[in-house]
């Protein structure tokens, strides 16, 4: 069918085939994006599994520097 020199059919077929591609690129971002999703979801357990660890680490150390602290008795103190 042309209408003023237009041929629709051919139009038809481009606007299809533009549908077609833009529906697969549609489906690759999306299984991009659920890949993404799930680094970043394994990315997140790791980084509260490491702030864990990293508060346990902090009470350590203050446990540590507060034994240190603690006025130590001189087992061989001349006071008596």
């Amino acid at each position: 069918m042309t209408s003023e020199g237009i041929n629709l059919g051919e139009i038809n077929k481009l606007l299809t085939k533009k549908v077609e591609e833009l529906t697969l690129y549609l489906f690759e971002k999306h299984d991009q994006i659920e890949a993404q999703r799930k680094i970043t979801s394994a990315q997140q357990l790791l980084l509260e599994k490491q702030g864990l660890a990293v508060q346990k680490l902090e009470e350590r150390l203050k446990r540590i520097e507060n034994s240190l602290e603690k006025p130590k008795s001189n087992f061989y103190s001349s006071d008596s």
